[in-house]
Formats: structure tokens, C-alpha cells, sequence
């Protein structure tokens, strides 16, 4: 499998442009529940094959905001029911309470909604431990709070030397755009808004080299390339870990 989902959500002429009908494959896209209405707003002019809903838990706490468990469920359901692209779940975790997730997976799991599960940088090994038993599929976070790739390298080692003890298991990672620890590893999918970031925000395009062209700000419609870069990252690890990744279905 692995899915690499592009981070969409606030309004962007730059997302649209990039995002349009310029033929296939199209890309899979992640949304949060947060900047759903972004999202749904812009939906009708994007061109995806399918996408992920992400509670947006991280951006809520860094922001001083609380998400109400039960209204997250029923949003999951009533999205789940209408939209058939639809395809995964990440569930409401809480920011630095690992007791309090297990009990909002456990919640969701009960009345319907197959979600996955968050483990978080800095958490027990045993919390990992028994989300890989548990759930079919867990999100690994803390990439966006690690500098450099050897420190990413190192948490990705033992993720994976805890979650693969047992035989292959379906991971994501999210917020994790960096190219090699994407494709050293066998996962299931990724997420990462830097797609769009390293552009518009810092000129930055990886699509042509990482090189800075200078065209950031309202140059939106110099991110189409990017998407390219993004859907090969897609399909070397398609490739690659083919094997591992049909074992884990």
C-alpha cells in the first residue's frame, strides 16, 4: 500500500491549482477535523483518490482549543455516511495523557468507529505495545518536534523494533516529510503538509531539487510539481516494500 497523504484543509488557491485535473494517478489527501470545513469547501475542486480524517487533537491543544469526544464521533459517522472517499479515521487522542487516549479509542471502537490510534513521542514502550495488539493499524506522532534526520532515524528504529516484534503491523506516520525515513521503512502511509509548506512558505521546492526559486508567497501555482515529487516517493515504496506491505493485508 502506503499512501502518501497530502495535508490539505485551509482554503488555498495554491492547493486548488496544484490539485486540479492534470490526470492520474491522483494523490490520497488528509484533512483534519479542525480545518474540515476548509476542506469541504475547496472539495469539489480538488482531484484525490481518496482521503484520511485526522482529529486535528495536536493543532487543538497547541492552540488552547478542546474537541469534544462524542461530537467528534457523531462527525465521524455523519462523514463516514455521506462520503465515500472516506476511507480512515485517526482517533481524538489527548495531548500528554496516554490513560485518557486508550479510553477515547476504547469509546469510539464501542460505538462504531473503527479508528486508529495514536502513540506519541515521549510515551511508555508498553502504550505502543498495546495499541499494536489491540488495533489494526496505529499513527506514530512526534516527527514534527524532532530536528534532524539522524533523530528521526533513531525514533523510527524503535517504533518499528516494538510494533514489528510480533510480525508486520500498519503503521502512519504523521507530519513526516522527510523523503529517506519515508522510504527506509515499510509503512502503511504517511502524512505531511510540507508539500505545500516548503513552497509557499519558504520557497523551498524538493520537487526540483530542493533548490529556493524564489516563488513563494502568491506564486500558488508553482506547486504542482511538488505533488509529482510526492506520488514518486509513493510508488518507490510501493515497490520496494511490496512484499512487506502484502503481508500486512
Amino acid at each position: 500500500m502506503t499512501d502518501v497523504r497530502l495535508v490539505v484543509g485551509q482554503s488555498s488557491t495554491g492547493v486548488i491549482e496544484a490539485l486540479g485535473d492534470y490526470g492520474h494517478p491522483y494523490p490520497a489527501l488528509l484533512s483534519s477535523y479542525i480545518y474540515y470545513k476548509g476542506f469541504k469547501n475547496q472539495q469539489d475542486e480538488l482531484h484525490y483518490r481518496d482521503w484520511m480524517l485526522d482529529s486535528g487533537a495536536y493543532s487543538a491543544f497547541t492552540c488552547g482549543r478542546k474537541i469534544d469526544l462524542q461530537e467528534y464521533i457523531d462527525f465521524c459517522k455523519k462523514v463516514s455516511n455521506e462520503d465515500p472517499e472516506l476511507v480512515e479515521i485517526i482517533a481524538l487522542d489527548v495531548i500528554g495523557d496516554w490513560k485518557s487516549s486508550l479510553e477515547n479509542y476504547e469509546e469510539m471502537r464501542r460505538q462504531g468507529i473503527e479508528a486508529i490510534p495514536t502513540y506519541h513521542l515521549g510515551e511508555p514502550a508498553h502504550v505502543l505495545e498495546t495499541l499494536c495488539e489491540t488495533y489494526p493499524k496505529v499513527a506514530i506522532s512526534g516527527y514534527t518536534t524532532l530536528k534532524g534526520e539522524r533523530s528521526k532515524k533513531g525514533y523510527t528504529d524503535a517504533v518499528f523494533g516494538i510494533a514489528w516484534k510480533n510480525g508486520p503491523k500498519k503503521l502512519h506516520a504523521l507530519g513526516l516529510g522527510t523523503e529517506d525515513i519515508i522510504k527506509a521503512y515499510p509503512w502503511h502511509s504517511v502524512d505531511a503538509s510540507s508539500w505545500q509548506l516548503r513552497p509557499l512558505k519558504f520557497g523551498s521546492f524538493p520537487g526540483c531539487g530542493n533548490r529556493n526559486l524564489g516563488l513563494k508567497g502568491n506564486h500558488t501555482r508553482n506547486i504542482r510539481r511538488e505533488v509529482e515529487y510526492w506520488l514518486k516517493i509513493e510508488r518507490y515504496n510501493k515497490k520496494v516494500w511490496s512484499k512487506e506491505l502484502r503481508s500486512m493485508e
